[in-house]
């Protein structure tokens, strides 16, 4: 069975193998991708904030503050287009919807790859892309202690009954920066 540092490491390899996340790296993120990746990940935010209200009510718990994220996406497009959220941002928002009604600890297993993968990727790229505000967003220390809640959480729970929904998420993850570049690519 593999461990949740397994499937983090897995994950998290696959997506940086993404070309959004090349092109993140570099520079060379195109107004369309960056549109649709924008306005995606604004609705998606919309659909997560409730789900992390109610893990952060079933343990009773307060998560750290950090800033809108607005900011953020708004250093990569000049506006958050409006447009319906795609299949796959639709499947995983079902996907932690089902999760975090089975119980916080799977709920917390279904979120924490969205949280995490951004703040590595951030880690990752950051010496090396243009984009300083949005790396700078997702490794600043306020971000950090918000991944580490939610590790922390996990750490003093059993979840290995929710592996499966950690490494779904994280196949989420990485079919959401795939989407942002092939169908910003395709004007969609």
């Amino acid at each position: 069975m593999n461990t949740l540092k397994q499937i983090q490491t897995t994950g998290m390899a696959a997506i940086m193998q993404e070309p959004f996340i090349h092109a993140l790296a570099t520079g060379t993120l195109t107004d369309d991708i960056a549109d649709y990746y924008t306005a995606q990940d604004n609705q998606y935010i919309t659909a997560f904030e409730p789900l992390v209200d109610t893990i952060d009510e079933a343990f009773g718990l307060t998560r750290p503050f950090v800033d809108d994220e607005t900011a953020a996406h708004l250093s990569l497009s000049t506006e958050i287009a409006k447009q319906p959220m795609d299949a796959n941002g639709q499947a995983y928002v079902a996907h932690m919807q089902a999760a975090t009604a089975l119980s916080p600890i799977a709920g917390t297993m279904a979120i924490l790859p969205c949280v995490e993968s951004y703040h590595f990727i951030a880690n990752h790229i950051a010496n090396q892309s243009p984009y300083r505000a949005w790396t700078g967003y997702y490794q600043q220390a306020s971000y950090a202690r918000l991944v580490s809640y939610y590790q922390d959480i996990l750490a003093k729970y059993d979840y290995t009954d929710y592996l499966s929904i950690y490494a779904d998420s994280y196949t989420f993850e990485q079919k959401f920066w795939r989407n942002a570049f092939m169908k910003g690519t395709n004007n969609d």
